[in-house]
């Protein structure tokens, strides 16, 4: 009678739990998932999430790998000799006629400069050396997934699937073509080189960047050889070009890109009258100043960090954002696909 009522009561238990199993809801779907399932039929997009989690799935670097990358960055650094020059340009140069502001096909290209580059004053730099080219995704992914931090697509509203086609296909997020960032990443990412390589990697000042822009401080409108800027040599639109790419994009120190594809954070703080008490020697600005009108409707009070250079996201027209004089500033937080990137340095006179 026990044995009976014993199985009786296993019976029992093991049609409950295959009852609750048989009724257990469903685990809700991936975001992947949901992906592939709303493209099916449309090979184009089930291509590109599967191109999309080569990048999100890839596995860590090894050190091995790592030294490897940093070592790239330092073969592709360019040494620049110290000295001085005379920082930021005044109107009335404007309105002359010089060597630097070449004429293209007869016509010498407008530029416009935001006033507060308006005021020129002498800056004595030490040697340093700078990147000949932008920071790449191939070797950024890398740093974040190094260092655990989160690897976007496209603007962070849209989320990793939405338009996949142009971010990948059209525009720019291939393994050679320059990553976008916010402050804060690009920062961290030179340090990282920095900490792998063993030397003073870090992001340009604005002087840095400025004086090398300009071939160590020359009087120069755009920075190429040829002195002008186009779609043919720059980029235009919304498409990015591979770092290396477009020899004419380089001015005469061998720099691809300070005019044109990306703009660049560099280490200062923004403060609209910083020229006229910048300090002679290596200036900086790493005092957070006065909040200043941020956004791009001009209608939000924050700190602000500079970007120079690039970013033809900025102005279609080819002439505001990409010649060697203009300040542009963000908050640090901020991230935008396709318009603010990364160039570092390394701050020594000695043999890399």
């Amino acid at each position: 009678m026990k044995t009976a009522l014993f199985i009786h009561i296993a019976l029992t238990a093991i049609f409950f739990v295959s009852g609750c199993q048989g009724n257990a809801p469903e685990a809700p779907l991936t975001e992947r998932e949901i992906a592939e399932k709303a493209a099916l039929g449309d090979e184009t997009k089930l291509m590109l999430i599967a191109e999309a989690h080569k990048i999100l799935d890839a596995p860590a670097p090894t050190d091995a790998e790592k030294q490897a990358i940093a070592q790239r960055a330092l073969d592709n650094m360019v040494r620049i000799d110290g000295g001085e020059f005379i920082m930021g340009v005044s109107p009335e140069r404007l309105g002359g006629d010089w060597e630097g502001w070449k004429p293209v096909e007869g016509k010498r290209q407008t530029a416009s400069i935001r006033d507060t580059a308006f005021h020129e004053h002498l800056v004595r730099l030490d040697t340093y050396y700078i990147s000949k080219y932008e920071t790449t995704y191939e070797d950024f992914d890398a740093f974040k997934r190094d260092t655990g931090r989160e690897i976007r697509f496209g603007y962070e509203a849209y989320g990793v699937y939405k338009n996949l086609q142009e971010n990948i296909l059209e525009c720019c997020r291939a393994p050679r073509k320059p990553a976008a960032a916010d402050w804060f990443e690009a920062d961290a990412y030179c340090k990282w080189l920095g900490d792998i390589s063993g030397q003073p990697v870090s992001l340009l000042t604005e002087a840095q960047w400025e004086y090398a822009a300009r071939e160590r401080g020359k009087w120069l409108m755009f920075a190429t050889k040829w002195g002008g800027v186009d779609a043919d040599t720059n980029g235009a639109g919304d498409v990015t070009v591979q770092v290396n790419l477009l020899s004419d994009s380089m001015n005469d120190l061998g720099l691809y890109f300070m005019s044109g594809n990306l703009s660049e954070w560099v280490l200062d703080w923004y403060a609209p009258d910083y020229y006229q008490h910048s300090p002679v020697d290596n200036p900086v600005n790493d005092n957070r100043p006065a909040t200043v009108t941020i956004g791009v409707r001009g209608q939000e009070k924050g700190y602000a960090k500079v970007h120079r250079g690039g970013g033809q996201f900025y102005d279609r027209s080819m002439g505001l954002s990409v010649n060697v004089f203009n300040r542009f500033y963000r908050e640090p937080e901020h991230y935008s696909f396709g318009s603010v990137g990364i160039r570092c340095g390394v701050n020594t006179d000695q043999a890399l």
